[in-house]
C-alpha cells in the first residue's frame, strides 16, 4: 500500500465502492449543515489531529487543525493551520449517502525546534448506509523543515443492526493505514464505531497494541 500511486489508490476505492454501493448517513466531517461548529479529534500513540470547525455553507467550512506526528527515527512534528474544507460532491439514495471532501490548509510547522511553513491537503470519500461503511483519506502534509508526510486510510465496516435516529448505531470497523514517514508506517485497527445524533465515538486498537480513541460533534 505505501508505494500505490494516488490513481492506483482511487482505483482501488473505486472498485470498493462499487462493490459495496452503500453511502454515508452517520456523517462525520468537518462540512455539515449551514451555521453549525464541528468538534473532531483523532488520537494514536503516534498520530494526534485535531480540529475546530464551523460551516458557514452548507458545502463549506473554515476550520483550525492542529496535527502531531511521530517521526520513523523518534522526532516530533507539529502543525498549526487555519483550513478550508469543501464538500465536493453528494449522492443520496432510498437507503444510502456518498460524499466526496476536499480540505486545504496553510499553516506552521514546528520540527526539531524550527518553525517553517506547512500545507495539507486532503481528499475524503465516503460510503455508507444503515449496514455497511467504507471510506478512503488521502491527505499529503508538505513541509518546510524534514519529510513531507503523506499518509493513506482505508476504512470498512458493517452495522450489527439497523438503527433509527433516536437510537445509539454502532459499527465493526477496521482501519488500515499507512504512514510511511512516521514510526508506524502501517498499521491495522479493528475499532468499535459508535453514533447517536450529533455525535461519534469510536475505540480500538491495533494489532501492534496501540490504542485508537476518535470523537466528533456537531452542535
Amino acid at each position: 500500500m505505501p508505494h500505490l500511486t494516488i490513481k492506483k489508490r482511487l482505483g482501488i476505492f473505486i472498485v470498493l465502492g462499487a462493490a459495496w454501493a452503500f453511502p454515508q448517513l452517520s456523517q462525520a466531517m468537518s462540512v455539515s449543515w449551514q451555521g453549525s461548529t464541528a468538534v473532531m479529534t483523532a488520537n494514536q500513540p503516534f498520530l494526534t489531529d485535531w480540529l475546530v470547525a464551523y460551516s458557514f455553507r452548507k458545502d463549506a467550512a473554515v476550520a483550525a487543525r492542529y496535527m502531531r506526528m511521530i517521526m520513523n527515527d523518534g522526532s516530533e512534528m507539529k502543525i498549526y493551520a487555519p483550513q478550508l474544507d469543501f464538500l465536493l460532491r453528494r449522492w443520496n439514495g432510498k437507503d444510502y449517502q456518498a460524499n466526496i471532501y476536499l480540505n486545504g490548509a496553510l499553516g506552521v510547522e514546528n520540527f526539531q525546534g524550527q518553525n517553517s511553513s506547512a500545507g495539507i491537503g486532503t481528499l475524503d470519500v465516503d460510503v455508507e448506509s444503515r449496514e455497511l461503511y467504507t471510506s478512503l483519506k488521502l491527505q499529503a502534509n508538505l513541509v518546510g523543515a524534514g519529510p513531507n508526510v503523506y499518509q493513506t486510510e482505508l476504512r470498512l465496516g458493517a452495522a450489527p443492526f439497523k438503527a433509527d435516529f433516536e437510537e445509539i448505531a454502532a459499527w465493526l470497523i477496521v482501519s488500515v493505514q499507512s504512514n510511511p514517514q512516521l514510526i508506524r508506517s502501517f498499521s491495522v485497527t479493528p475499532m468499535l464505531r459508535l453514533f447517536y445524533k450529533n455525535a461519534l465515538l469510536e475505540v480500538g486498537a491495533s494489532a501492534q497494541g496501540d490504542f485508537a480513541l476518535n470523537s466528533m460533534i456537531h452542535f
